[in-house]
Parts: structure tokens; C-alpha cells; sequence
């Protein structure tokens, strides 16, 4: 596979999320923060893991959830169109049957241009999602870009994975459940797959 040509690439990360387990504003929020950065120079911006989720409000109501996400996809591609971005949002996937899956949805101006279903799933999360069995790696304007998901960093071959499909760069939307995760365990990965 052949490197992406060398570009100055800024990308942004953004920490918003539901405040409340009926938090209808939580996504105005997140586009008002995705215009900014994108004002401010950011081309491709991560959002955070479960941002418009409360701990446990997936699970109480999965069906719901897949609703909720269809929804923020539809608004999160019009602000992907209008700020001229590239944008990984953690979102609830339906899948067959009562199959749901947690996945990134990595999106752009052009529209959806591909998706992650998360590998690994937490424990807590299995009640309501299934695991996905690949990690892509999606070639952009700006790049080879995989995608990884919360659990997924605990794991070195995920990273692994990714890197060895000449990623130029992974968007990992996380929640830090350990005080090891941002101190070391990413840090770690970053420094494994250089």
C-alpha cells in the first residue's frame, strides 16, 4: 500500500457529553464545538466514546439508542458538509435481526465513509452489543485513517492491526476508565506503532 502524500493534517478532539440521562442539548453542544474547531483549522475531529449517553442508558433502552444515532448521524454529516470535515463519532449501530453493535462512524463532507464495530467489547457492554471482527483502515483525502474504540486500546495487536494496514493515523474515541489508560497505556500504543 502505497503512503499517503506527505500533508499537513490538524486534527482536533473534543470532550462533550450528556450531562444528564435525558440531555437533549448534548448534541447541539458537540456542533457548536465542531464549527469552532473546524473555524479554528481542525480537519478531522474526534468526538468522545458514548458522548451522547449517560453510564448505562444504552443498555436500559438499545432499541431507543439506535434511534437516537440515526438521527445524530443525519445532523453530524450536514455539519460535516457545512464545516468541511472529517469527523469519528462513537454511535450505537443496528445490525440484524436484535444484533446492535457499538461502532465509529467516520464521516465526511462527502458523507459516511466507513465505520468501525467495536472488537472488544467490555463486559458491561455485552449485554447489548455484539463484536465486530475486523479493524479497517479507510483511505481519505488526508490519509489512511483506522478507527479503535474505548476497550479496544487495551489491547496491543488492535493497534497492531491498524498500523499494519499503513494507517496514517487512528481516531480512538475513548471514555478513560483507568488512571492507566491516558497516562500510559496510550502512550504506549502511540510508541509501539510510531
Amino acid at each position: 500500500c502505497d503512503p499517503a502524500p506527505e500533508q499537513w493534517v490538524r486534527f482536533g478532539a473534543i470532550q462533550v457529553n450528556a450531562q444528564s440521562v435525558d440531555d437533549e442539548r448534548v448534541l447541539e453542544r458537540v456542533v457548536r464545538h465542531v464549527e469552532r474547531e473546524a473555524a479554528e483549522g481542525a480537519q478531522v475531529i474526534v468526538l468522545p466514546e458514548s458522548f451522547l449517553w449517560m453510564p448505562g442508558a444504552i443498555a436500559a433502552d438499545p432499541a431507543a439508542a439506535v434511534v437516537r444515532s440515526l438521527l445524530a448521524r443525519d445532523r453530524l454529516l450536514e455539519l460535516c458538509r457545512r464545516s468541511n470535515v472529517l469527523l469519528a463519532a462513537n454511535l450505537v449501530e443496528a445490525g440484524d435481526g436484535d444484533m446492535r453493535y457499538n461502532s465509529v462512524f467516520l464521516l465526511g463532507p462527502a458523507g459516511e465513509l466507513g465505520r468501525y464495530r467495536q472488537v472488544h467489547v467490555r463486559a458491561l457492554d455485552r449485554a447489548w452489543a455484539s463484536g465486530g471482527e475486523s479493524f479497517p483502515v479507510f483511505a481519505t483525502p488526508l490519509g489512511r485513517l483506522g478507527l479503535l474504540l474505548g476497550y479496544d486500546g487495551l489491547f496491543p495487536e488492535a493497534a497492531r492491526i491498524v498500523a499494519l494496514q499503513a494507517a496514517s493515523a487512528i481516531l480512538y474515541p475513548c471514555n478513560w476508565r483507568l488512571p492507566a489508560e491516558p497516562d500510559l497505556i496510550v502512550i504506549e500504543r502511540a510508541a509501539e506503532k510510531h
